[in-house]
């Protein structure tokens, strides 16, 4: 929903998500957190708001300390780690129709709930069996976790067509939260609870490496509280942005965050996410100018160091035997042995 900040979620969410683990400990919210040291003020972006950074990793932090990825949300636990593999095991699937298949396998065997994919002409639709899971935050973290999953493996956001749910609609800032993360095709105290999706979706094929399931596991769950970004395409602009110009003429974070539409702390968090920083891409652009500079052998030392933006020789020989190992000179000989 536009005008509520994407990085936040309204205070209500987390008596929702705290409520299966009060009922297992028997204790109340705030003193479940002050239990693990975590006090309600500060996870608040604002007055009025939590921060979904900081909620997704007080997830992180109860899913380990109760060995539970649903917050006892579900008939049984879903043993922490139970994310990671299954982004490990469906990213080796040729097609997202069969990696939501094991998907729903998989969550059958551990979470415990009867769900199903079925495939109706034009229409896919994850269903799950009455009763199957208590109020709307549980169901849609469900839907959470299988739409985040889809988009990742695909590699863009898929729009969906419909969520029905058995629950009544819940108060309006919740309400609210849904929809942005959602869309606005949300219908309550239906007959079933189900996510309806266009089935031509389930021919989309999977390319992604482990090093990518990686990133994304390391990421998690805060990555899905937001809608699904490609930080991949996101470093693949950057490192454009960087070949198309000078190293003297590269902008500084502040001015790359607002070329890309970004606030800087959106940016840092982004790369962060992906394992990477601003630093890290201009200094792999660096290596690889200096590298092909001095395979040519055509440019002294000290104006290499220049056209690179160093102040100096020295400076440019430190970075350079950080990012190779070896001196200028040294790849130099070496490069010359080897030719």
């Amino acid at each position: 929903m536009i005008g509520l900040p994407r990085d936040s979620l309204a205070p209500g969410i987390l008596d929702e998500a705290l409520a299966g683990l009060c009922r297992r400990s028997g204790l109340a919210p705030k003193a479940l957190l002050a239990g693990e040291g975590v006090r309600l003020s500060e996870l608040l972006l604002d007055s009025e708001r939590l921060s979904a950074p900081l909620f997704g990793q007080l997830w992180y932090h109860l899913a380990r300390r109760f060995d539970d990825e649903f917050f006892a949300l579900g008939p049984r636990r879903l043993p922490a780690g139970s994310f990671g593999f299954l982004c490990q095991s469906t990213r080796l699937q040729p097609t997202l129709g069969d990696a939501l298949r094991q998907s729903v396998d998989f969550l059958r065997l551990t979470l415990g709930v009867e769900l199903r994919l079925q495939r109706t002409g034009a229409q896919a639709t994850l269903r799950l069996a009455a009763g199957s899971l208590p109020g709307s935050f549980a169901v849609f973290t469900l839907w959470l976790i299988l739409h985040g999953l889809a988009c990742w493996l695909v590699g863009r956001r898929l729009p969906l067509a419909e969520i029905r749910l058995t629950a009544p609609e819940p108060p309006g800032e919740l309400l609210a939260d849904y929809r942005q993360r959602f869309g606005a095709n949300l219908s309550f105290s239906c007959g079933e609870d189900c996510l309806l999706l266009d089935a031509a979706m389930l021919n989309l094929p999977i390319r992604r490496t482990a090093a990518d399931a990686r990133r994304f596991i390391a990421a998690a769950p805060g990555n899905l509280l937001v809608h699904y970004r490609d930080d991949a395409s996101l470093i693949a602009r950057i490192r454009a942005l960087l070949r198309s110009s000078a190293p003297e003429h590269w902008p500084d974070a502040v001015s790359l965050a607002e070329a890309l539409g970004l606030a800087p702390a959106t940016l840092r968090r982004r790369l962060a996410a992906s394992g990477q920083t601003y630093q890290r891409l201009k200094d792999e652009r660096r290596c690889r100018l200096a590298c092909r500079q001095l395979d040519e052998g055509a440019l002294p030392l000290e104006e290499l160091a220049l056209r690179l933006g160093f102040a100096d020789p020295r400076s440019f020989q430190r970075a350079f035997r950080k990012w190779t190992g070896l001196s200028p000179l040294g790849y130099r000989q070496r490069q010359s042995r080897a030719g």
